[in-house]
């Protein structure tokens, strides 16, 4: 998570912005299903933080138990380069 978090802030000055004011607060968890053209259905943990003084933006953080299925379906994404240009949309069933 640094490493990603890291990047982010060199590489857009909105979210360097909004993370040097550490103004989110947590909505809980949920869990959603992305369905993803490569691997398949990926159903991580995630957690969900309101930006406050940005209405209607939030922080979603995903993660995956270690040596899970999702685990790896991520581990073949970033494996292949696949991971930061590829759109996922939520599947609310």
């Amino acid at each position: 998570m640094p490493a990603l978090i890291d990047g982010l802030l060199a590489e857009n000055e909105e979210f360097a912005v909004l993370w040097s004011r550490q103004d989110v607060s947590w909505l809980g968890g949920k869990a959603q299903t992305f369905p993803h053209p490569q691997v398949g259905r990926l159903a991580p943990a995630y957690q969900t933080y309101e930006v406050q003084n940005a209405p209607g933006r939030y922080l979603l953080v995903g993660t995956a138990e270690p040596a899970s299925p999702v685990a790896r379906r991520l581990a073949s994404l970033y494996s292949h380069g696949a991971v930061g240009g590829q759109s996922v949309t939520a599947d609310r069933r």
